[in-house]
């Protein structure tokens, strides 16, 4: 991965067709002074990465949205620049685009997850962490339910 420059804030791409969920992670994310665009599928996520200028830091895709998963999201992006790091997040634990984000050994979390868990490991893959072949699941996650109430 590319470093990215330090004083520099984060961008960061989030695709999610969840209005509410989307809503709450750009919050969140925004409040950790990072740079966010948000988008409600995948032909957004794939026309909000620039072909020149400045490229996002990191990625995070919902798995399942209507037009275009994240799995083939990414696909297109780590063709176009293998650089950022991803993170994936679904509600569903066993479908194609899980086992194939499995096989590529990239972070996942399962919905619904701890919004401070969410917050860390963007964190560590900002920094540079490899967090390559981790998932995470949380059952109940009642600092998700607090930060969608705010």
């Amino acid at each position: 991965m590319e470093s990215r420059d330090r004083n520099r804030r984060a961008r960061i791409l989030l695709a999610d067709d969840e209005d509410t969920l989307r809503a709450v992670l750009t919050r969140v994310l925004k409040r950790q002074g990072w740079e966010v665009v948000a988008v409600n599928d995948g032909p957004p996520a794939v026309a909000a990465w620039p072909e020149d200028g400045e490229p996002f830091d990191l990625v995070i895709l919902d798995i399942r949205m209507p037009r275009l998963s994240g799995d083939r999201v990414y696909e297109v992006l780590h063709e176009r620049r293998p650089s950022p790091r991803f993170l994936f997040i679904t509600g569903f634990s066993s479908d194609e685009g899980v086992q194939r984000v499995r096989e590529w050994n990239l972070p996942l979390l399962i919905k619904p997850f701890d919004i401070n868990e969410f917050v860390a490991l963007a964190k560590s893959l900002l920094n540079g962490s490899d967090e390559s072949a981790v998932e995470h699941t949380v059952d109940d996650s009642p600092a998700f339910e607090h930060a969608s109430r705010k």
